[in-house]
């Protein structure tokens, strides 16, 4: 593929620039320069490189504005709606006698393999199953073949899509213009620029018509009705007429916008649908396509009289509308988003997933509020009258707001709410479905549904795998009980985040030490830190465990004992945050089956906690090195010369026996009795002062007496006086 563009016209040598904006600037040049003839020898060359088919690529993903200004600036005018790249794409799409470029069958989606029948002939397959893809190959496919056949526009808009989908391995030698690789989101990148640039192009808002792009007067522009139009799209072509200054298509023309749409449907949405399969899309290519479903909403909500296609009479417009979003983008995206609930990890990285169904059954937000006429007073509203806008919208997509609503739910019982992240998301979703008369219109479709046993005409078009499935009544006993487990679930989580604020509140040395600025010196896993975002998790709970109540018209449930037994049983042999779990008769202890739950949806965790003598653990972040060891050998040397005499004073049962007992039995972390048990004699341990915070309360302490005039002796017995009545109250306490 490569081969070609080694020698002559040029082309060969700016591919080959080392720096990315040389390399724009020499392909511009060369693009403006050469006719269609010469074009069609490197178009497929030119495009190859950029998306990384038969080396490194560009890097879209990679060219951030704030890193990388000057490539960025360079990449969005080359390949942008104006730019030298579109521009070489209509110069080829406008030639009549042209060829056609082949796109490998393997790089199609998954979803075309998997689902392919062997038995058909390849040219059957392709009709079978992409259906309304831009390309209607049957009768140029035959068994065997491994390419299908695309125009100059369809093949440069395949290799966008496919790009995010495989995105290049970084090979810094073959790629020294790239500088340092630096992750960055889809909002930032050049990736995500383009396909906003695209989208705004194809797709307009508002203004006349498109941005006209200039051909070379030198060129002949001829325009050909493309043989490769799926047959829905030519209902939505004029007549195509000659012309020299657009960009081969006259402004009546919206089949690009069908394509474009098209082939990001099927790519991107048919990426993960495909039984049995264990890979997940990337956040970045989630992200884009949550960008697209709110263009398409803005596109179908802007009016009609300010669109670009103005020649095209509104029913025909209204047509193209209702395609592209209930029978192209809807049933592929209502499988994908069933597929992400189910399979996708309980993590925080879900916040994408869920923002992408929250938009699209939203579309009342991306309205445009600057049209004279426009659906700026249209979003979802406490008047019905306005609200009813949407009832087509609801009744069309109602399984987005049932079946995926439940989904969510069943998802948030495996979720940890006492994290700020996921408490964020469940609020997130209960005040949009709290919205007014939401709830009204999605029980009215439901009635409807009821009635008729299918869906109003024109509306769901449902996809193979969920044709069959009847849509589930947001109302129903079903769902009713999954919101009350989950009221519980949330009630759980308060009293987990209630406790934990407790413990940061009680945990006077770790305040001690953040107010004097010492804050690496408290103990790890001190929560003070976290305390703001634990006020802000428990406000979210309790507005959405008050939003689902009154949603389903439920009571609130009370955290009795059954409840918080899960939460911070204190029968617990490993404590109240561990897992669920028992002592065996060998005193092993043993995880339940709500213990293994907990462990395997990372609701709880099992302590970790060394199994050895308590002197000899790791040394710790918050201990001195060298204070530990030197400790360690005078404990030992003391306890060997003095061991009789400890042992008869931890006999004594009077006040000074309780004493030594409390200060001279080893303490260890493990919960777990065998444990304990091997390491139960008394001995002297000095290693808690070799703790950072001793050091610090010692220094202190030495300082203060210093400033009122004690000496360092004086000094030495008020500070071991004041230890001896620490040690006395202590014990009292605990006894």
């Amino acid at each position: 593929m490569f081969q070609s563009v080694e020698n002559g016209n040029g082309f060969g040598q700016a591919l080959q620039k080392p720096n990315l904006v040389d390399k724009c600037s020499e392909l511009t040049k060369l693009i403006e320069k050469h006719n269609v003839k010469t074009l069609h020898q490197y178009f497929s060359s030119i495009v190859h490189q950029i998306f990384a088919v038969s080396c490194p690529g560009w890097n879209l993903q990679q060219i951030n504005p704030r890193i990388r200004p000057t490539e960025f600036n360079c990449v969005k005018e080359f390949l942008g709606r104006q730019g030298a790249m579109l521009r070489m794409v209509h110069k080829l799409q406008s030639d009549a006698n042209g060829p056609c470029y082949e796109f490998p069958i393997s790089m199609l989606p998954p979803s075309y393999h998997q689902n392919a029948d062997p038995s058909m002939q390849t040219g059957q397959r392709m009709n079978t199953l992409l259906g309304p893809w831009p390309v209607t190959v049957g009768s140029m496919m035959f068994k065997g073949q491994t390419c299908i056949k695309l125009s100059a526009f369809e093949f440069y808009f395949y290799h966008f899509a496919r790009y995010i989908i495989n995105p290049p391995v970084q090979i810094a030698s073959h790629q020294p213009f790239l500088g340092n690789v630096q992750n960055t989101t889809n909002d930032d990148n050049a990736y995500g620029t383009l396909l906003d640039d695209y989208m705004s192009y194809f797709l307009p808002l508002d203004g006349p018509c498109p941005p006209a792009l200039q051909l070379s007067t030198s060129t002949e522009s001829t325009v050909r009705s493309s043989p490769w139009l799926s047959p829905v799209s030519g209902m939505l072509r004029k007549s195509p007429v000659k012309s020299s200054n657009t960009l081969g298509v006259t402004q009546n023309e919206i089949w690009r916008s069908d394509i474009l749409v098209s082939i990001l449907v099927e790519f991107w949405l048919g990426l993960s649908i495909v039984k049995g399969s264990q890979k997940l899309p990337s956040e970045e290519v989630v992200g884009s396509i949550r960008r697209l479903v709110k263009h398409v909403h803005h596109f179908s909500n802007a009016n009609t009289f300010s669109l670009s296609y103005s020649n095209i009479n509104d029913s025909v417009m209204e047509q193209f509308k209702l395609r592209i979003t209930s029978n192209c983008l809807q049933p592929k995206l209502f499988d994908f988003l069933v597929y992400c609930f189910e399979v996708w990890p309980l993590s925080a990285s879900f916040r994408i997933v869920l923002e992408t169904w929250l938009s699209y059954i939203q579309p009342w937000r991306y309205t445009d509020t600057s049209a004279p006429f426009n659906n700026a007073d249209m979003r979802l509203s406490s008047s019905r009258e306005i609200a009813n806008a949407w009832y087509g919208f609801i009744s069309r997509n109602l399984r987005f707001y049932t079946k995926l609503f439940a989904d969510v739910l069943a998802r948030f019982l495996r979720t940890d709410l006492s994290n700020h992240a996921n408490s964020l998301l469940l609020y997130r979703v209960a005040k949009i479905f709290s919205q007014p008369n939401l709830m009204q219109m999605i029980e009215e479709a439901e009635g409807e549904i009821d009635k008729s046993f299918k869906y109003m005409p024109g509306s769901y078009i449902a996809s193979p795998g969920i044709s069959n499935i009847r849509t589930q009544a947001f109302f129903s006993d079903e769902l009713s009980n999954l919101c009350k487990q989950l009221l519980v679930v949330c009630q759980q989580a308060l009293a987990t985040l209630r406790k934990n604020m407790d413990k940061g509140n009680t945990d006077f040395s770790s305040k001690v030490l953040m107010w004097i600025g010492l804050d690496s010196l408290a103990e790890v896993g001190g929560l003070s830190g976290q305390e703001g975002a634990m006020k802000k998790c428990v406000q979210q709970l309790q507005d959405a465990m008050k939003m689902l109540s009154d949603l389903f018209e439920l009571p609130i449930p009370e955290l009795d004992d059954s409840m918080s037994s899960s939460v911070g049983d204190k029968s617990n042999p490993l404590g109240p945050d561990a897992a669920d779990c028992v002592v065996d008769d060998n005193g092993q202890v043993q995880l339940t089956d709500l213990g293994k739950y907990q462990l395997m949806n990372n609701i709880r965790k099992l302590p970790v906690h060394p199994k050895c003598d308590p002197e000899l653990q790791p040394i710790r972040s918050y201990e001195n090195a060298m204070l530990v060891r030197s400790l360690y050998k005078i404990s030992t040397a003391l306890t060997k010369k003095y061991s009789k005499q400890i042992d008869t004073l931890c006999q004594r049962h009077d006040f000074v026996g309780k004493f030594c007992r409390f200060y001279l039995l080893p303490y260890s972390d493990s919960k777990s009795p065998a444990v304990k048990k091997q390491f139960d004699k008394p001995r002297i341990s000095l290693r808690f002062l070799a703790h950072y915070r001793t050091l610090v309360y010692l220094f202190v302490g030495f300082a203060i007496l210093n400033l009122l005039g004690y000496g360092c002796i004086s000094s030495l017995l008020y500070f071991v006086l004041f230890v001896i009545l620490y040690c006395i109250v202590r014990v009292l306490i605990h006894e």
